[in-house]
C-alpha cells in the first residue's frame, strides 16, 4: 500500500497559485519512496468528474525536492484552482522499465478549493 503525506498547498481559494502542493510519497508503513530513478506525475480532477483539471509531470510543473525522502512539489498554474470544489488527486511514479505505482494506491487524497471573495 502507498499513501501521500500532504505538507502544504491542499487548502486554497479560487485562483490561488501559492503555496505549492508539497507532499511526501510513502509506503503504508511510513517508509519514504526513493524517487531517484522515477519520473513523477500529478493528476487532479473535480470529485465525481472524469475530466482532469491537472495532468502534469517532472518535465513540466512537478519537481522532486528530496528524492531520498520521497518529497515532491506541484507548482500550481493559473486555471488549476479556478473552480471551488473538492478535488481528487494522485501522484504516479514510473521508471524506465514501465513499472508504475500510484500514490495513494487506494482512493485519492483531496485538495479543497474554496470560493474567494
Amino acid at each position: 500500500m502507498t499513501r501521500v503525506n500532504v505538507n502544504d498547498g491542499s487548502k486554497l481559494k479560487t485562483d490561488d497559485t501559492e503555496p505549492n502542493l508539497s507532499v511526501a510519497l510513502v509506503k503504508n508503513n511510513g517508509v519514504p519512496i526513493d524517487l531517484s530513478s522515477y519520473e513523477v506525475s500529478f493528476q487532479m480532477r473535480e470529485a465525481g468528474d472524469d475530466t482532469l483539471v491537472v495532468d502534469d509531470d517532472t518535465t513540466g510543473n512537478v519537481s522532486i525536492t528530496d528524492s531520498d525522502l520521497g518529497k515532491v512539489e506541484y507548482d500550481w498554474q493559473p486555471g488549476d484552482t479556478a473552480t471551488a470544489a473538492t478535488h481528487e488527486c494522485e501522484f504516479t511514479i514510473d521508471d524506465s522499465s514501465g513499472s508504475v505505482i500510484s500514490f495513494p494506491n487506494q482512493g485519492f487524497f483531496t485538495v479543497q478549493i474554496e470560493e474567494g471573495l
